[in-house]
């Protein structure tokens, strides 16, 4: 027979879930940080960043056919693509 559970044991399980949350996010902050501070790493992602724009730019220009003056470029689609 599988007992129910008590609004005290409610709140405590998601006092204990926000706090797993909260550590989490103050280690994601960090990790942020020390990377952003890492001039090597930010010059390795702007390079890759760069280098992804401009693939981006190249294929719709190939695509382009001279129909518009304009190009998206799409940094959702570099982040899913992990390139950015």
């Amino acid at each position: 027979m599988s007992r129910l559970i008590t609004a005290n044991e409610v709140k405590q399980k998601q006092q204990e879930h926000n706090s797993r949350i909260q550590v989490n996010e103050d280690l994601v902050e960090q990790v942020t940080h020390e990377l952003m501070s890492n001039d090597e790493f930010v010059k390795e992602c702007n390079a890759v960043m760069d280098k992804s724009i401009t693939k981006q730019v190249e294929q719709a220009v190939a695509d382009d056919n001279n129909d518009t003056d304009h190009f998206y470029i799409s940094m959702t689609d570099l982040a899913d693509r992990g390139e950015f």
